[in-house]
């Protein structure tokens, strides 16, 4: 279930057959104290299978970066991870397919211990609400932006651009992307995060962003901004995924645990301490028993040995009085005949001419739907089955790059002795 505190909807919007938009957020179930996880995904446009990659990213991202960060990997770190993860998943898949263009954009924040971090592949965007004031804290990868950061055309112009639609990078169409990433601790509760893909910030401005995020709840926020956009005459599907940011460390965490406690005053621990102690003291007071190291006067009737002796003193010798020293025996005893032993000649110590054969190397699986074990480097072959994720495999010499410039790696299955190629990026070293 969805907490109270955020908002989402997607729509194919009026002129799209169907949806290639697609989000993910943390709910009640999630492990959030980790980190409350937003994703936004918008499968590109004029590629086949752009609601796959859109689904497909936004599963990969949640999955991995959660698993990441029960690692122990830092938040930034564990996001931008999952999202090249995610590239590699999407650009797999395209390549299972027959090398099929396939891919998305794809936004993501974190809110985790008071900070925010975000990260972004595309042209979809986050913005912040904050004082209402309205700032976005993306930087599109798109064919406008870079003349705009150019000085060829002015923000203005972009927006009726005929080539405003066009992104310079996407999930999916190359294994070498630059995932964008920030940080930011400029906010407070209250405050307002929008995730959404560009069929809703094509079509609305900021004046109009801004206003139906202040003054509608985050649930409400979500569908008045898509049918906003819709009204607009938005002509891609539109998503929004809206938060109500919390500043404090602990709100998140606490709205993942039911049942818990009120926590107990600082006062109270502070006086139940002191009691406690207090009680010691009377105990040690009333019950320690008498020293009875030697020559101790015996405590009076109203004295107490608080203390235990802790340093025995050794008693010295009066002044003047000589120091009894035991005498000490000079006597040799007489020496004994000692036999003497002929020494045998060294026996030789056999020697192993065996070497000791390295265990191979392993790996292991790291694909949510497994992976194609194919007879030949290549996704062209035909698989001969699929490995399932967790699988620990041999690592054999074979390695050969593609066409596509994806990497195969030669296997064996340890069970059943098969032999055959997988795609490198889904093996991880078990070593």
């Amino acid at each position: 279930m969805i907490a109270e505190h955020i908002g989402a909807r997607s729509d194919k919007g009026p002129f799209r057959s169907t949806n290639q938009d697609a989000y993910w957020v943390s709910d009640t179930g999630d492990p959030i104290a980790l980190g409350e996880l937003y994703i936004v995904t918008d499968g590109v446009g004029g590629q086949e299978y752009g609601a796959a990659a859109a689904q497909l990213a936004a599963q990969a991202i949640n999955t991995q970066f959660y698993r990441r960060r029960q690692a122990g990997e830092p938040v930034a770190e564990a996001l931008g991870q999952a999202i090249y993860q995610a590239n590699e998943a999407v650009y797999q898949q395209a390549q299972e397919r027959g090398g099929v263009k396939m891919g998305c954009t794809v936004v993501a924040a974190v809110q985790h211990e008071g900070l925010l971090y975000v990260a972004h592949v595309g042209d979809a965007r986050v913005y912040l609400l904050h004082k209402n004031k309205l700032r976005q804290l993306t930087r599109d990868d798109s064919w406008v932006q870079k003349q705009i950061d150019a000085g060829i055309i002015t923000p203005e112009e972009a927006e009726n651009h005929q080539m405003r639609n066009v992104v310079t990078q996407a999930l999916g169409n190359n294994l070498d992307i630059t995932v964008h990433q920030s940080q930011h601790e400029n906010f407070r509760s209250g405050d307002r995060l929008l995730l959404c893909t560009d069929g809703l910030h094509g079509v609305l401005s900021d004046a109009e962003i801004s206003k139906l995020l202040k003054n509608n709840p985050p649930q409400t926020a979500a569908d008045k901004l898509v049918q906003a956009a819709i009204d607009a005459g938005t002509q891609d599907n539109v998503t929004a995924v809206v938060v109500q940011l919390q500043k404090s460390s602990g709100a998140m965490g606490a709205t993942a645990v039911s049942g818990s406690r009120r926590p107990v005053p600082l006062w109270a621990i502070v006086t139940l301490i002191t009691l406690a102690l207090l009680a010691l003291a009377w105990g040690i007071y009333a019950f320690w028993p008498a020293s009875d190291a030697p020559n101790e006067t015996a405590p009076g009737p109203n004295q107490r040995n608080i203390l235990p002796t802790l340093i025995a003193t050794a008693q010295l010798p009066a002044a003047g009085q000589p120091t009894a020293v035991p005498p000490t025996d000079t006597t040799v005893p007489p020496a004994e005949p000692t036999a003497t032993e002929t020494p045998l000649p060294p026996t030789a110590t056999p020697t192993s001419t065996d070497t000791a054969t390295p265990p191979p190397r392993t790996a292991v699986v790291q694909s949510e739907a497994g992976v194609n074990l194919r007879p030949f480097p290549g996704a062209d072959n035909q698989p001969l089955g699929i490995l399932p994720d967790g699988t620990i495999i041999e690592l054999l010499p074979g390695r050969e790059k593609d066409d596509n410039q994806l990497i195969w790696q030669q296997v064996r299955v340890p069970d059943s002795g098969q032999e055959g190629w997988v795609a490198a990026i889904y093996l991880k070293n078990n070593e």
